[in-house]
């Protein structure tokens, strides 16, 4: 059976506050994996590097059978490692989610898949600031002070009037309701990454959430989520399930259409 265990460095207890030795926080796993490639896999959080209660520098830890490895995450506000099959060889990964930034108003954030290959730690994904994971949504304004969100892999689509929005309508549409730009939507980094078995078949897929907006980071528009999924062939990452979740005031305002 496979199981899934996700632990954060909120949930940390200070281990070595008062030594000469760095200020270490440590979150641990459990053992999984079958019984030739079994290992146990933890975050150790350097906290006296910085100086800092909060910010500090992450390590993956991965303790085989006869070996210890060890993966510089880098500085880190936060961490959480989930364990669990990912691609289906009935052999763990581990999924690893860290909040690198505070600013911008939605934070900014590194998401990481590793496997256990020949006593090795290998990424099989990794999406950041620097090499962001395209998910396939995409805005446009149509006439009629509408905004249509789009997933360009899944085929979804979702359209909102917004002639009765004060903040979006007069500042994209003219009086006659057409488009005044051709503005695009501007995505975050992935802020939520949590296995989920959608299809119960026991291989994890990844929930994924991101902040959307629109002409503007300040400009919320919702929140894309999406699932991916391995895609064994393709030895690739795959959308295979796309939402939009409108912000608060867009729901307000009358929903014209999904797909």
């Amino acid at each position: 059976m496979t199981r899934i265990l996700a632990l954060t460095s909120a949930m940390l207890v200070l281990l070595s506050s008062q030594t000469d030795f760095p200020a270490i926080r440590s979150i641990t796993t459990d053992k999984y994996g079958s019984e030739n490639k079994n290992f146990s896999a933890s975050i150790i959080c350097d906290y006296d590097r910085y100086n800092d209660n909060i910010y500090h520098q992450a390590y993956l830890k991965v303790d085989l059978e006869t070996d210890t490895i060890i993966k510089d995450l880098g500085g880190s506000f936060g961490d959480t490692i989930f364990v669990c099959d990912i691609d289906g060889d009935s052999i763990d990964e581990i999924v690893v989610q860290q909040t690198k930034g505070m600013s911008g108003g939605a934070g900014q954030y590194d998401s990481s898949i590793f496997t256990i290959t020949a006593g090795n730690v290998e990424t099989i994904f990794s999406s950041g600031s620097m090499n962001k994971f395209d998910t396939g949504f995409l805005a446009e304004l149509k006439s009629g002070c509408q905004l249509e969100i789009r997933n360009n892999f899944t085929g979804y689509i979702k359209t909102f009037s917004l002639a009765d929005n004060s903040k979006y309508c007069p500042a994209y549409f003219d009086e006659n309701g057409e488009p005044l730009c051709n503005e695009t939507v501007l995505s975050d980094n992935f802020r939520e990454f949590i296995p989920e078995d959608i299809d119960g078949d026991g291989v994890y897929e990844i929930a994924c959430l991101q902040y959307l907006s629109i002409g503007g980071h300040s400009n919320h528009i919702g929140d894309a989520e999406c699932f991916l999924k391995y895609n064994i062939q393709g030895n690739n990452f795959e959308v295979v399930k796309a939402e939009f979740i409108p912000k608060k005031e867009l729901e307000n305002n009358y929903f014209l259409s999904s797909e």
